[in-house]
């Protein structure tokens, strides 16, 4: 992962790392994410079953798929609801 995409506070707090840790899995899950993902970036979501999934998994594809969602998602879904809180 990108070092100024990782989020603040993951490194030196339990609680944050496992709450983005959590948020990883929950928003890789959300086929929403994918689709509004792949709307934005034009990258295919990796297939999930099959010898398509063996040839993605093979070719490092699944790795680097999930490693530009998740820096994606952060940008874009991490810690939104402090993007409209007044400072």
């Amino acid at each position: 992962m990108n070092d100024k995409l990782k989020p603040f506070g993951i490194e030196d707090n339990p609680i944050m790392a496992a709450a983005f840790s959590s948020f990883c899995h929950w928003i890789f899950g959300q086929e929403w994410a994918h689709e509004e993902f792949r709307a934005d970036t034009g990258l295919v979501r990796p297939a999930t079953s099959g010898i398509n999934a063996a040839v993605d998994e093979a070719s490092g594809y699944y790795a680097q798929y999930a490693a530009k969602f998740i820096e994606w998602a952060i940008v874009n879904h991490w810690g939104e609801d402090e993007k409209d809180t007044p400072q």
